[in-house]
This record gives structure tokens, sequence and C-alpha cells, in this order.
């Protein structure tokens, strides 16, 4: 798997665990392949602090991409004038102001967990919807 360095956030964690038996899907690992010898310092999780009760790594994370959303403009728009404030405040209250506006907007990727969650605030506050959100796309999530 090829790893574009210039999406990886800045404060991106990284793994240095070849040795891990997950190294190879591992997008922790990956992305420090990526790393450019230019790049002087980055940070590392130290996969052995990381260790669950089954022996897998806590810290592992998936290098598959993810099925993501993005933007809800389709979806408020067919919420009724008297539902909107209450779920504007639920969609608040679970995401936080910021990140509900980006989500809505299409600026804020919405994970496959995320998705079920705006599905069941709409089941419960406009279920009148059809929750399909503006764009999908599959992407690797960092």
């Amino acid at each position: 798997m090829e790893i574009d360095y210039s999406k990886i956030p800045q404060n991106y964690v990284y793994c240095m665990s070849a040795h891990c038996p997950e190294a190879g899907t591992c997008l922790r690992h990956l992305a420090t392949q990526a790393v450019p010898a230019t790049t002087k310092q980055f940070t590392v999780v130290n996969p052995e602090a990381y260790l669950g009760a089954d022996g897998r790594r806590l810290c592992y994370q998936t290098s598959e991409p993810q099925h993501i959303a993005l933007g809800m403009r389709h979806m408020l728009r067919q919420v009724k004038a008297g539902d909107a404030a209450l779920l504007r405040a639920q969609f608040i209250a679970c995401f936080g102001r910021n990140k509900y506006y980006r989500m809505r907007n299409g600026e804020h990727a919405i994970t496959p967990d995320m998705q079920q969650q705006v599905a069941d605030l709409f089941a419960r506050h406009a279920p009148y919807v059809s929750v399909t959100f503006d764009a999908y796309c599959d992407e690797v999530l960092f």
C-alpha cells in the first residue's frame, strides 16, 4: 500500500514495530514507511504499552479504506421547521458545534460509526427523513 505523506495529519502517531504480527496491515506502521528521510522527528506509540489481554495491539489502526460520507445538507433540508432546532441541538450535543457544522458542510469525513449515530438521531427526532448523505467515498482514515 502506497501512502501519500502529505495526507497524513501533522499530529499523527506512528508505530515503528516491524516485529508486530499486524504490521503489514496497520496504518500506523505503514505510514512510518512514508515518512521522508528529511523529517527529523515524529511521534511514535510504544506498542508494548498497548497490549490487550488477548495479546492484540490496542494501537492497531486498519489500513483498509473506510466507506465515509460527506455532507448532510440534503437531509437537513427535509427536516420540518418545528424539528430543526431540537435536531441541531442534539447533533451539537453529540459531536460538538464545530464538528457538526463541518460534517453538515462536507468538510469533515463522517465515519461509518458516525453515520450510525446520525441515522439514530434522525430516527429519534425526524423519522420521516431518508438518511442519505450528500456524497460517499472510500478513504483511508488516519
